[in-house]
């Protein structure tokens, strides 16, 4: 079957001889190829319309496969249907949104994690415990905790109006929370202390600029004799050779020991 996948010859007389002889012919000049197309035309057999005979009405085909019913098949067969115009779908499809963009916190800031999340889990425990649900089994505490406020103050700059609460809080656990976060979201980007940690945070540090001063060789040779420059090589003195005073002393022995 990988022969009929590649052969570029009639696909009617391939499978013809497939069955007849057990292989699928590759090359025109196949002489159990030739005979078996002589013998079609002998018989009065029709053109074959293949994909390899009639490559162009096959393209048009493949395009027809969308609109192909039981009432215009044999408008397909006769190739008189028209392929279906193609149409720009690019405009129906959904821009992408723009990525939201969070803070991405650091070891420096958490004072101001723990001071957020202080003032905010204070204020919704309250809330609930005395507002929404008074005495109830269900507290404050089982329903807003400190993963919920670490991620709104990574997404306070992205936080226009309640229902953008939705995908950081995960939706409301009682009626009218996302308004509420909301109401005091307001209120602590207009207290002294959001004030205070957009003060405490600066611009960021700039790195320092490497010198352009240049140095000739010579120079820089002059400068490390002076100074010593931690990390570079040093010469080391040098030491007097005690191979050779060795091999004479032990030679000396010898002599005396065999004298």
């Amino acid at each position: 079957m990988d022969a009929l996948a590649i052969t570029p010859l009639c696909l009617r007389v391939a499978f013809s001889l497939d069955n007849l002889l057990g292989y699928v012919p590759l090359w025109a000049d196949d002489p159990s190829y030739i005979r078996e197309v002589a013998r079609e035309v002998a018989a009065g057999m029709p053109k074959c319309r293949c994909s390899n005979c009639a490559p162009v009405e096959a393209e048009t085909l493949l395009e027809c496969l969308t609109i192909t019913n039981q009432d215009n098949f044999d408008m397909v067969m006769r190739d008189e249907l028209a392929p279906p115009s193609k149409y720009n779908l690019k405009h129906k499809y959904p821009s992408r949104a723009a990525p939201v963009k969070k803070r991405k916190f650091t070891p420096a800031d958490e004072a101001e994690i723990k001071e957020f999340t202080g003032l905010l889990l204070h204020d919704m425990i309250a809330y609930y415990d005395n507002v929404v649900s008074p005495g109830g089994s269900v507290q404050g505490c089982d329903l807003f905790d400190e993963d919920d406020c670490v991620a709104i103050l990574a997404n306070l700059d992205n936080i226009s109006d309640a229902p953008s609460l939705r995908n950081i809080v995960g939706g409301e656990c009682f009626v009218g929370q996302l308004e509420w976060l909301h109401k005091w979201i307001c209120d602590f980007r207009t207290s002294a202390t959001h004030t205070r940690s957009i003060a405490t945070q600066g611009p960021a540090a700039s790195k320092k600029s490497r010198s352009t001063v240049l140095v000739t060789p010579k120079e820089a040779l002059v400068v490390r004799k002076r100074v010593h420059i931690p990390g570079s090589p040093q010469r080391r003195p040098k030491l007097p050779r005690q191979g050779a005073g060795c091999l004479w002393r032990i030679k000396g022995r010898l002599n005396r020991r065999y004298t």
